[in-house]
Protein backbone atom coordinates (compact mmCIF):
# COMPACT_ATOMS: atom_id res chain seq x y z
CA UNK A 1 0.00 0.00 0.00
CA UNK A 2 1.00 3.77 -0.28
CA UNK A 3 1.59 5.95 2.62
CA UNK A 4 -0.15 8.95 1.30
CA UNK A 5 -0.48 10.83 5.05
CA UNK A 6 2.44 12.77 4.88
CA UNK A 7 1.20 13.84 1.66
CA UNK A 8 -2.11 15.03 2.73
CA UNK A 9 -0.30 16.43 5.59
CA UNK A 10 1.72 18.37 3.95
CA UNK A 11 4.97 16.86 4.60
CA UNK A 12 6.34 16.85 1.06
CA UNK A 13 9.59 15.81 1.75
CA UNK A 14 8.58 12.32 3.15
CA UNK A 15 5.80 11.67 0.92
CA UNK A 16 8.51 11.96 -1.90
CA UNK A 17 9.85 9.31 -0.33
CA UNK A 18 7.32 7.14 -0.26
CA UNK A 19 6.09 7.75 -3.58
CA UNK A 20 9.50 7.26 -5.30
CA UNK A 21 9.93 3.97 -3.14
CA UNK A 22 6.20 2.62 -4.33
CA UNK A 23 7.60 3.27 -7.63
CA UNK A 24 11.12 1.90 -7.45
CA UNK A 25 9.89 -1.50 -5.57
CA UNK A 26 7.15 -2.17 -7.82
CA UNK A 27 7.64 -0.84 -10.78
CA UNK A 28 4.61 -3.20 -12.78
CA UNK A 29 2.31 -2.01 -10.54
CA UNK A 30 -0.47 0.08 -12.08
CA UNK A 31 -0.35 2.51 -9.05
CA UNK A 32 3.72 3.29 -10.48
CA UNK A 33 2.53 5.70 -12.91
CA UNK A 34 0.90 7.89 -10.06
CA UNK A 35 3.74 7.70 -7.97
CA UNK A 36 6.39 8.26 -9.85
CA UNK A 37 4.34 11.48 -10.71
CA UNK A 38 3.75 12.23 -7.48
CA UNK A 39 7.48 12.09 -6.18
CA UNK A 40 8.32 14.55 -8.97
CA UNK A 41 5.16 16.70 -8.04
CA UNK A 42 6.21 16.69 -4.25
CA UNK A 43 9.63 18.05 -5.29
CA UNK A 44 7.71 20.61 -7.63
CA UNK A 45 5.65 21.84 -4.25
CA UNK A 46 8.61 22.12 -2.05
CA UNK A 47 10.79 24.39 -4.58
CA UNK A 48 11.00 28.21 -2.93
CA UNK A 49 10.70 30.96 -3.72
CA UNK A 50 13.44 32.21 -6.47
CA UNK A 51 15.06 34.58 -3.91
CA UNK A 52 16.39 30.63 -1.79
CA UNK A 53 18.52 27.59 -2.37
CA UNK A 54 17.04 26.26 -5.75
CA UNK A 55 18.51 22.71 -5.28
CA UNK A 56 14.51 21.54 -5.10
CA UNK A 57 13.58 22.96 -8.48
CA UNK A 58 16.66 21.86 -10.02
CA UNK A 59 16.10 17.88 -8.75
CA UNK A 60 12.27 18.56 -9.53
CA UNK A 61 12.77 19.40 -13.08
CA UNK A 62 15.04 16.58 -13.24
CA UNK A 63 12.31 14.55 -11.96
CA UNK A 64 9.66 15.54 -14.03
CA UNK A 65 11.47 15.26 -17.09
CA UNK A 66 12.57 11.18 -15.73
CA UNK A 67 8.66 10.74 -15.37
CA UNK A 68 7.69 12.38 -19.01
CA UNK A 69 10.74 9.87 -20.00
CA UNK A 70 9.82 7.01 -18.54
CA UNK A 71 5.85 7.30 -19.35
CA UNK A 72 5.61 9.23 -22.42
CA UNK A 73 2.65 8.21 -23.48
CA UNK A 74 0.73 9.39 -19.87
CA UNK A 75 -1.84 11.55 -19.44
CA UNK A 76 0.11 13.37 -16.87
CA UNK A 77 2.79 14.44 -19.44
CA UNK A 78 1.51 17.36 -20.68
CA UNK A 79 1.07 18.95 -16.59
CA UNK A 80 4.47 18.14 -16.32
CA UNK A 81 5.74 19.70 -19.31
CA UNK A 82 3.98 23.11 -17.56
CA UNK A 83 5.26 22.31 -14.32
CA UNK A 84 9.13 22.09 -15.68
CA UNK A 85 8.23 25.08 -17.29
CA UNK A 86 7.18 27.02 -14.43
CA UNK A 87 10.58 25.63 -12.35
CA UNK A 88 12.64 26.85 -15.89
CA UNK A 89 10.88 30.53 -15.12
CA UNK A 90 12.13 30.19 -11.58
CA UNK A 91 15.29 29.25 -12.37
CA UNK A 92 15.67 32.42 -14.63
CA UNK A 93 14.42 34.68 -12.41
CA UNK A 94 17.05 34.19 -9.88
CA UNK A 95 19.51 34.24 -12.84
CA UNK A 96 18.28 37.48 -13.74
CA UNK A 97 18.15 38.61 -10.05
CA UNK A 98 21.71 37.39 -9.21
CA UNK A 99 22.99 39.50 -12.05
CA UNK A 100 21.99 42.74 -11.39
CA UNK A 101 23.05 42.29 -7.79
CA UNK A 102 26.48 42.09 -9.09
CA UNK A 103 25.76 45.38 -10.57
CA UNK A 104 24.19 47.04 -7.76
CA UNK A 105 27.51 46.04 -5.35
CA UNK A 106 29.67 47.62 -8.12
CA UNK A 107 31.23 44.29 -9.04
CA UNK A 108 31.23 45.04 -12.94
CA UNK A 109 33.58 42.23 -14.14
CA UNK A 110 31.42 39.67 -12.36
CA UNK A 111 28.55 41.75 -13.64
CA UNK A 112 29.24 41.41 -17.44
CA UNK A 113 29.46 37.71 -17.05
CA UNK A 114 26.56 36.90 -15.24
CA UNK A 115 24.57 38.86 -17.79
CA UNK A 116 26.07 36.97 -20.58
CA UNK A 117 25.35 33.58 -18.70
CA UNK A 118 21.77 34.70 -18.17
CA UNK A 119 21.45 35.44 -22.09
CA UNK A 120 23.35 32.09 -22.67
CA UNK A 121 21.08 29.93 -20.38
CA UNK A 122 18.34 31.65 -21.04
CA UNK A 123 17.52 32.76 -24.85
CA UNK A 124 14.07 33.15 -24.95
CA UNK A 125 14.16 35.48 -21.14
CA UNK A 126 11.56 38.15 -21.50
CA UNK A 127 14.55 40.00 -19.78
CA UNK A 128 16.50 39.94 -22.46
CA UNK A 129 16.67 43.50 -24.30
CA UNK A 130 17.70 44.90 -20.68
CA UNK A 131 20.33 42.25 -20.15
CA UNK A 132 22.01 43.07 -22.91
CA UNK A 133 21.49 47.16 -22.15
CA UNK A 134 22.74 46.65 -18.63
CA UNK A 135 25.70 44.27 -20.53
CA UNK A 136 27.06 47.57 -22.48
CA UNK A 137 26.52 49.57 -18.75
CA UNK A 138 28.19 47.26 -16.75
CA UNK A 139 31.09 46.73 -19.36
CA UNK A 140 31.72 50.54 -19.61
CA UNK A 141 32.00 51.13 -15.58
CA UNK A 142 34.35 47.97 -15.66
CA UNK A 143 36.77 49.62 -18.26
CA UNK A 144 36.31 53.05 -16.76
CA UNK A 145 37.17 51.76 -12.74
CA UNK A 146 40.21 49.62 -14.50
CA UNK A 147 43.99 50.29 -15.07
CA UNK A 148 45.12 52.60 -17.42
CA UNK A 149 47.14 49.68 -19.40
CA UNK A 150 43.58 47.74 -19.93
CA UNK A 151 41.24 50.50 -20.42
CA UNK A 152 41.52 50.41 -24.00
CA UNK A 153 40.65 46.67 -24.86
CA UNK A 154 37.57 46.94 -21.89
CA UNK A 155 36.18 50.29 -23.29
CA UNK A 156 36.34 48.41 -26.81
CA UNK A 157 34.46 45.86 -25.85
CA UNK A 158 31.70 48.37 -24.38
CA UNK A 159 31.74 49.97 -27.92
CA UNK A 160 31.22 46.36 -29.22
CA UNK A 161 28.48 45.81 -27.00
CA UNK A 162 26.96 49.03 -28.05
CA UNK A 163 26.77 48.20 -31.38
CA UNK A 164 25.33 45.07 -31.12
CA UNK A 165 22.70 46.18 -29.10
CA UNK A 166 21.63 48.97 -31.38
CA UNK A 167 21.32 46.43 -34.24
CA UNK A 168 19.27 44.12 -32.42
CA UNK A 169 16.99 46.71 -31.09
CA UNK A 170 16.67 49.81 -33.40
CA UNK A 171 13.31 50.45 -31.43
CA UNK A 172 14.53 50.33 -28.05
CA UNK A 173 13.93 53.07 -25.23
CA UNK A 174 17.37 53.12 -24.74
CA UNK A 175 19.09 53.49 -27.58
CA UNK A 176 20.10 56.94 -26.42
CA UNK A 177 21.65 55.84 -23.23
CA UNK A 178 23.63 52.79 -25.04
CA UNK A 179 24.82 55.59 -27.64
CA UNK A 180 25.77 58.19 -24.92
CA UNK A 181 27.94 54.62 -23.10
CA UNK A 182 29.55 54.29 -26.72
CA UNK A 183 30.18 57.61 -27.00
CA UNK A 184 31.87 58.25 -23.33
CA UNK A 185 33.84 54.50 -24.43
CA UNK A 186 35.33 55.98 -27.60
CA UNK A 187 36.49 59.23 -25.95
CA UNK A 188 37.90 56.65 -22.39
CA UNK A 189 39.90 55.04 -25.73
CA UNK A 190 41.45 58.17 -26.64
CA UNK A 191 42.24 59.25 -22.73
CA UNK A 192 43.63 56.18 -22.59
CA UNK A 193 45.93 56.42 -25.24
CA UNK A 194 47.03 60.01 -24.67
CA UNK A 195 47.69 58.67 -21.00
CA UNK A 196 49.67 56.18 -22.30
CA UNK A 197 51.73 58.48 -24.09
CA UNK A 198 52.45 60.66 -21.76
CA UNK A 199 53.68 58.16 -19.34
CA UNK A 200 55.98 57.10 -21.83
CA UNK A 201 57.56 60.27 -21.66
CA UNK A 202 57.07 60.87 -17.79
CA UNK A 203 58.80 58.20 -15.60
CA UNK A 204 58.48 59.54 -12.98
CA UNK A 205 54.44 60.09 -13.14
CA UNK A 206 54.53 56.40 -14.87
CA UNK A 207 56.21 55.14 -11.42
CA UNK A 208 53.60 56.98 -9.29
CA UNK A 209 50.71 55.33 -11.44
CA UNK A 210 52.02 52.16 -11.08
CA UNK A 211 52.62 52.16 -7.03
CA UNK A 212 48.94 53.81 -7.29
CA UNK A 213 47.46 50.85 -9.38
CA UNK A 214 49.10 48.21 -6.79
CA UNK A 215 46.98 49.12 -4.40
CA UNK A 216 43.30 47.52 -5.66
CA UNK A 217 40.13 47.62 -3.79
CA UNK A 218 37.76 44.53 -4.34
CA UNK A 219 33.94 45.17 -4.55
CA UNK A 220 32.04 43.38 -0.99
CA UNK A 221 30.99 40.02 -2.28
CA UNK A 222 28.07 39.53 -3.74
CA UNK A 223 27.80 36.49 -0.38
CA UNK A 224 28.28 39.34 1.68
CA UNK A 225 25.38 41.58 0.17
CA UNK A 226 22.91 39.02 -0.08
CA UNK A 227 24.15 35.49 0.75
CA UNK A 228 20.77 33.85 -0.42
CA UNK A 229 20.65 34.54 -3.87
CA UNK A 230 23.97 33.21 -4.76
CA UNK A 231 22.79 29.63 -3.84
Amino acid sequence: TINKYPYKSRDYTSARYHFKTFADTYPSNPKAEECRFMSAYCYYLDSPVYSLDQENTTKAIEALQLFINLYPKSDRVAEAGKLIQNLRDKLEEKSYANSKLYLTIGDYQSAVIAFNNTLRDYPDTKYAEELEFLTIKAQYQYAENSLHTKQEDRYAQAIEYADQFTEKYPDSKRLKDAATFKKNSEQGIDNAKRLLVELAFNPRKAKKLAEKDTVTTQPPSIKDKNPELVN
